[in-house]
């Protein structure tokens, strides 16, 4: 019977153009990936820090955990799944955002012009800031978790604050 060892590596840059990159299964101590005209995946990937800049492709994260997350994407979807952090920053300026359980102290995340996606199913003492410019913000969370709408309005955590200048907030409990 073999055991897989996960193999720890010191730091990781990886740039790329015109390509994908996609990592399974590895430890960092910290991982700045970027990309131009491609996707970047991430699965089973844990980090002190992950930051990602992506230009024209999508970022997808999945069952992955990091101190410090940091994603930049121009013109494409961003989607966390089960990705555990203690603060996050999520910014697209023409695609999507889409969260689900995506458990961390601190998030903010911006799209300018694309719709945000939540959905929170298990207890987090947790403080997010959502905004979008020109798209729609759907939550969905547990009752536990209080929506903030209203700009000004201080809440303890753990708290979500939603908001957008031309689009909808549509709220919803789990």
């Amino acid at each position: 019977r073999r055991q897989r060892q996960m193999c720890i590596r010191d730091r990781a840059k990886i740039s790329d153009g015109n390509g994908n990159i996609n990592l399974v299964g590895d430890y960092f101590t910290s991982l700045t990936l970027s990309d131009n005209n491609g996707n970047i995946k991430l699965i089973s990937v844990n980090s002190t820090n992950i930051c990602i800049c992506d230009n024209n492709g999508n970022v997808e994260i999945e069952n992955s955990s990091t101190s410090a997350l940091h994603v930049d994407d121009l013109n494409g979807n961003v989607k966390l799944q089960c990705v555990n952090f203690s603060n996050a920053s999520v910014n697209t300026s023409n695609g999507c955002i889409t969260l689900n359980n995506a458990l961390g102290n601190y998030l903010k995340a911006h799209s300018s012009n694309g719709n945000i996606n939540v959905e929170v199913t298990k207890y987090f003492k947790l403080v997010y800031y959502l905004t979008s410019s020109n798209g729609n913000i759907h939550v969905k969370a547990l009752p536990s978790i209080r929506i903030v709408t209203t700009p000004s309005v201080e809440s303890s955590p753990p708290v979500i604050y939603a908001s957008t200048s031309n689009g909808s907030l549509c709220i919803c409990s789990i």
